[in-house]
């Protein structure tokens, strides 16, 4: 939120939070035209189950109502609503296809080391793999 405060009234553009997956005025006409051409043709079949399911509606129309660059409260919401078709609704656009064309670049400070352990396991590139998509059907 600090970060959002700043990008918008500091004058000066915060490079992680000054991208939007939100339809604006500031991205333009052509490039939102772009995104909804592109949620459609390439997740059309995921966004409908997800709008005709009242969970997963209801966690959109939320989202909707909140600036998702504020990635805690985005968060926050998610997991209020989490089920499968709100993963593969968010797995769709974000990142098999990337609808909003994010370029985050990984930031070089401060070094952080892999970690090597999850859970009380080593960490394996199956367990990684699933922490990176998410564990919604954990139970623990």
């Amino acid at each position: 939120a600090l970060m959002l405060f700043f990008n918008r009234f500091s004058g000066y553009n915060v490079p992680w939070v000054q991208h939007s997956i939100d339809v604006t005025w500031e991205k333009g006409i052509v490039q939102n035209a772009k995104e909804i051409f592109a949620m459609i043709t390439k997740c059309g079949p995921c966004i409908a189950k997800c709008l005709n399911d009242d969970n997963c509606s209801q966690c959109i129309k939320a989202l909707d109502k909140i600036d998702t660059r504020d990635q805690v409260t985005s968060y926050r919401t998610v997991v209020s609503f989490e089920s499968e078709l709100l993963r593969d609704f968010s797995l769709c656009i974000l990142q098999k296809n990337n609808i909003f064309e994010c370029k985050a670049e990984i930031p070089t400070l401060p070094k952080v080391k892999p970690m090597s352990t999850f859970r009380g396991k080593d960490m394996t590139t199956e367990t990684a793999r699933g922490i990176i998509i998410g564990h919604l059907a954990d139970t623990k």
